[in-house]
């Protein structure tokens, strides 16, 4: 196959890779990589297009090492930009623009201009470095984080800083003028199919990795309650077992803390749900400032709350427990010129012997609640000192 034929390959894959990404931008807005990768495409597209119209003798032969050059260059380093973004790390367009300029500058240098030889000479070692650290940038990452939906984008960029790599020593080590060696019609095609290659995986990469996104967003939000952001029961159902397991097998102490809202329905009759749902916001950060840094705090549902506490002894959780009570106690909402105060109540139930699940914890602590509510709200009840009768609330 040609070069022309190839480069044309090229245009329409780069092309493809620019409007696919950018139609999905589309529909997940929120996905800003999604426009660096289809500028990364933009890019590539031009440069193809610059070789295409350069071989047809319909663009100038002066001008067209230094664009062909400069958007291909930045097509690679607009990947590593956008798979930064994605990370939620600094882009760094603006290395980008530093880059471009650098490219310039190069292109204005007598070695440059000399031949197609000393042009690759100094421009495959920066396209290596770009790609290299593409691949640091995966590969730094936390290993469970590294899921398969990166795979593409590192066998991609894996594959083609090998390439480089072999073409690029094995240039400097073949004796013989340089020029003559990239012109070699084997080194053109094989460039060239590596290219294409290359499109291939990182568009099937940056579609990957945004489903993968997508996807851990909407788990994210099947596990958390919208109006107080603490997890919800269906988290509790994922979490407890494992914790319950880990605790069993390391024989270290567990506990649960359930907390209920006194009179909660009160304070809807009285101020109306907007204020009841701000209470429950605010109640919801108190526990969580008060909690330790790696405990869980959970939804229940209405006004009811699930701490689970990993690693603390019986008089370390009745002190936690008491903390949340007291600070919930002391905190003062406001409504209009209308302040006012509510209390919470707390069951405490701690790992026994006999626990065969979690469930029968939860159950502890939800007698102990009720304890709580029976012997007059705002206190703390453990579930070991209950009797395994019913409780009547009034």
């Amino acid at each position: 196959m040609d070069g022309f034929t190839l480069s044309l390959a090229s245009a329409f894959i780069s092309l493809v890779m620019a409007l696919s990404l950018m139609i999905l931008w589309y529909t997940s807005p929120r996905q800003w990589c999604l426009l660096d990768w289809a500028g990364a495409g933009l890019l590539f597209f031009c440069s193809n297009l610059i070789s295409i119209m350069t071989i047809c003798q319909l663009f100038p032969e002066w001008l067209a090492p230094v664009l062909v050059n400069l958007t291909y260059i930045c097509g690679h380093a607009a990947i590593l930009v956008g798979l930064r973004r994605h990370l939620q790390l600094t882009a760094h367009w603006d290395y980008v623009l530093v880059l471009a300029l650098l490219i310039i500058f190069l292109h204005t240098t007598p070695f440059v201009q000399a031949s197609v030889g000393h042009r690759v000479a100094v421009f495959y070692p920066l396209l290596m470095l770009i790609n290299s650290l593409v691949l640091w940038q995966l590969w730094r990452l936390p290993k469970p984080r590294l899921h398969p939906a990166y795979w593409p984008i590192l066998l991609a960029e894996g594959l083609f800083l090998l390439q480089l790599s072999v073409r690029f020593v094995w240039m400097l080590l073949t004796p013989g003028p340089l020029a003559e060696m990239v012109a070699a019609e084997w080194l053109l095609t094989s460039g060239t199919l590596a290219v294409l290659l290359f499109l291939l995986l990182v568009t099937i990469g940056c579609v990957l990795i945004v489903m993968r996104s997508q996807e851990l967003t909407l788990r994210m939000a099947s596990l958390i309650d919208p109006l107080t952001l603490c997890h919800n029961r269906r988290a509790l159902a994922e979490v407890a077992p494992r914790e319950l397991a880990r605790a069993q097998r390391t024989e270290r102490p567990l506990a649960m803390l359930m907390l209920d809202i006194d009179h909660f329905k009160a304070v809807n009759d009285q101020f109306g749900h907007q204020v009841g749902d701000q209470v429950l916001q605010q109640i919801s950060h108190i526990a969580a400032q008060e909690l330790r840094g790696y405990d869980q705090l959970f939804r229940l549902g209405g006004e009811e709350f699930l701490a689970v506490l990993s690693d603390v002894d019986e008089q370390s959780v009745m002190v936690v427990a008491e903390r949340v009570r007291s600070a919930v106690q002391d905190f003062e909402f406001q409504h209009n010129s209308q302040q006012f105060q509510v209390s919470i109540s707390v069951g405490i139930a701690n790992l026994c012997k006999d626990d065969l699940d979690w469930q029968a914890m939860l159950q502890r602590a939800d007698r102990a609640l009720y304890l709580a509510k029976a012997q007059g709200r705002n206190q703390v009840c453990v579930a070991e000192n209950i009797a395994l009768t019913e409780v009547v609330i009034t």
